[in-house]
């Protein structure tokens, strides 16, 4: 393996122009180098060839690495997130512990494969791809090989795998919740302590899967499906389980605790938070104080709010179906037309707040709880005051 250095500022500058076919280009080598730990983040690396390259703890974040042949990388804990692998050969890879959230990994190659050495004796790749404790989280995998790969013990959750070949893959211990699985082929996987709860499964292939305490509550099935699972086997019925915040979407994290730091600092440091519109299902934001931010539209479903501090919050036209709101905090909040089917909301504050100007004088305005045309069905209000609220058009049935 080589180890002298190699001037990567030059090879990439020259792999643009080949890219483009421009004179004085050349496509990027750096097959069976070793670069550990190298900074290759937001590189254009389109079919680059990176055969038997050692890379651990290197960093391709925002990367663009389509077509690229990475056949037989050694990608130990390496940086990948939001790297582009459209198409990609990562045949025989070494991916252990590396963070591939956000990555895309659209039609990529990620089969087993080993190929024999020019000296006849050693050998390059290996017979299963490693991409085992690995972070993948809303990871995109449409139609990517990847039949018999180890991914025991890596979060995929919320990962877009719609068409995927895992045939006999191991899946032990791989945590798939909110994963889209539709018409994935998992026939001869190995699923023991697999978390597929609120997945997708429509369409999957699980011919031969070998279950195991597999946690299967609230993943969306047909009836062909169920027909094939052993029952013994899993457990099945309605999810319970919120996504922690460990594995909420990157800028998600981002956006909280900077709205958090907004809201500690009485708007010093930190900027509020804008999540209109996005799909917050099944998180877990308990005990939180999200103060004034903006959720209208906001898919919440199933989210856990216990105990948490919204007033003054935006979350108008929010889908509230079933979402735990035990002890929040909803003083001059808005909810105008926002949907709380099933809500949980015992002990739930909805009090009314005098609002100040930003020198902090008082307006002499006060923000009452607004519940006008919300849905309010079959929501558990045990104790509720809803005496400081406009309750204009709400919905009970």
């Amino acid at each position: 393996m080589p180890t002298w250095n190699v001037n990567i500022p030059e090879i990439l500058d020259s792999h643009k122009l080949w890219l483009v076919n421009s004179d004085g280009g050349r496509q990027a080598d750096l097959s069976r180098r070793e670069l550990m730990e190298e900074d290759f983040s937001r590189k254009s690396l389109d079919r680059a060839n990176f055969v038997g390259a050692i890379l651990k703890n290197a960093s391709f974040v925002q990367a663009s690495l389509v077509e690229a042949d990475m056949f037989g990388v050694n990608l130990l804990n390496a940086d990948l997130r939001n790297a582009n692998f459209t198409k990609a050969i990562l045949k025989g890879a070494m991916l252990r512990g590396a963070n591939l959230e956000n990555a895309n990994l659209n039609a990529a190659d990620l089969r087993g494969g080993i190929i024999l050495e020019a000296d006849g004796a050693s050998t390059l790749g290996r017979d299963r791809t490693d991409i085992s404790d690995c972070f993948m989280n809303y990871a995109t995998m449409r139609r990517t090989r990847m039949s018999g790969v180890d991914l025991r013990g890596s979060r995929l959750v919320g990962a877009s795998l719609e068409g995927a070949f895992l045939f006999g893959a191991d899946l032990s211990g791989t945590n798939l919740t909110n994963a889209d699985l539709r018409g994935a082929d998992l026939s001869e996987a190995r699923l023991a302590g697999t978390s597929l709860e609120r997945a997708d499964l429509r369409g999957v292939q699980l011919r031969n899967a070998i279950f195991d305490a597999t946690d299967m509550r609230g993943a969306r099935m047909d009836t062909a499906l169920e027909m094939v699972i052993d029952l013994n086997r899993c457990t099945i019925g309605e999810s319970v389980t919120a996504i922690s915040f460990g594995d909420f979407p990157a800028q998600f994290r981002a956006a909280l605790h900077q709205h958090e730091s907004w809201v500690k600092s009485g708007g010093a440091t930190g900027r509020p938070a804008v999540l209109s519109g996005m799909n917050l299902e099944n998180f877990d934001l308990s005990g939180r104080n999200l103060s004034g931010i903006k959720l209208r539209g906001a898919r919440l479903r199933g989210a856990n709010l216990t105990g948490c501090i919204l007033m003054l919050s935006d979350l108008n036209g929010a889908d509230l179906r079933n979402t735990n709101l035990e002890a929040a905090n909803l003083t001059g909040v808005s909810l105008t037309e926002a949907n709380l089917s099933g809500a949980r909301m015992q002990r739930v504050v909805l009090g009314a707040i005098p609002l100040r100007a930003k020198d902090g004088n008082a307006t002499g305005r006060i923000q009452r709880v607004s519940l006008k045309n919300a849905i309010l069905a079959d929501t558990d209000l045990a104790g509720v005051d809803f005496s400081e609220c406009n309750m204009d058009g709400v919905k009970w049935e």
